[in-house]
């Protein structure tokens, strides 16, 4: 078969697909680990156009408007918790993803093991590996140790994990409901924190031509940017846990996860301290 009956045969078994597939309504899904080494799929509506080789005579174009095939990341739930664990780049804290929502809608910022007394397994983490402190935050919790602590990551990450997967497993609960019913609306939240900002914060950075701005606020968590002077400093870290920090959770006793959105030059930073 020449090379025009191969490629008016492929175009026919094409449209015939289409027109299946509008018939039928179904959709093409494709997981993001897929590689598409086809020139002729393209994300949204796709144009597949077809020409000669080079050496033959040109042809008239026949455009086919193929079914739409959409990258989208397929996760399937097996009943397996999993949790990966990422050690920040303080050396202080480490992160926990987890495929378990914790926490929803709220976090939770536990500063002591005292204070983690009618939370079992907070108690436990933070007694067992001498924790600063720990904050949930939906799918994910923050554990972090003093400056100058000299930590085995990786010792711990396992370690946490394990308490956290067999703590989910059991179904018990990690964080006390009789903390987070005492947690204020949102409003009350953003009004505290923007205040502390301005009154306190604010005026304190001043001296270095800096300044705090309130981004964004989600249930008791909050977002700030550093500008000015503050951006880009090598202190901006330091300021940052132990004056920032401080100071919110002074005038909002109930604010959880704290959130610097500043481009520090190395992109976007979380901090849960």
């Amino acid at each position: 078969m020449g090379l025009r009956s191969r490629l008016k045969k492929g175009l026919k078994e094409l449209l015939d697909a289409a027109q299946k597939r509008e018939s039928t309504g179904g959709s093409f899904n494709v997981r993001s680990t897929d590689a598409v080494s086809s020139p002729l799929v393209a994300r949204g509506t796709a144009q597949i156009a077809v020409t000669e080789a080079p050496s033959a005579p040109p042809v008239e174009r026949t455009v086919v408007r193929a079914p739409v095939i959409v990258a989208e990341e397929v996760v399937s739930d097996d009943g397996t918790i999993r949790i990966k664990a990422q050690p920040q780049r303080d050396g202080e804290s480490c992160l926990f993803m987890l495929n378990r929502t914790l926490l929803d809608e709220i976090s939770w910022h536990f500063d002591s093991s005292e204070a983690a007394e009618s939370s079992p397994v907070m108690h436990r983490l933070m007694s067992e590996f001498n924790l600063d402190s720990v904050t949930v935050d939906g799918s994910t919790l923050v554990i972090a140790v003093e400056a100058d602590a000299q930590t085995d990551w990786e010792s711990v990450a396992q370690n946490t994990g394990a308490i956290l997967r067999e703590a989910l497993a059991s179904g018990e609960t990690l964080v006390d409901s009789a903390l987070t019913v005492q947690i204020p609306d949102q409003e009350t939240i953003r009004t505290q924190i923007q205040q502390c900002i301005d009154d306190e914060v604010n005026p304190g950075v001043a001296a270095h031509s800096g300044h705090i701005t309130l981004t964004a606020v989600r249930g008791n968590s909050v977002t700030i940017q550093m500008g000015g002077g503050c951006q880009g400093c090598s202190a901006a870290d330091l300021t940052l846990k132990q004056g920032i920090h401080q100071s919110f959770r002074t005038a909002a006793p109930f604010v959880g996860a704290i959130y610097d959105d500043t481009d520090h030059g190395a992109g976007k930073n979380p901090y849960f301290s």
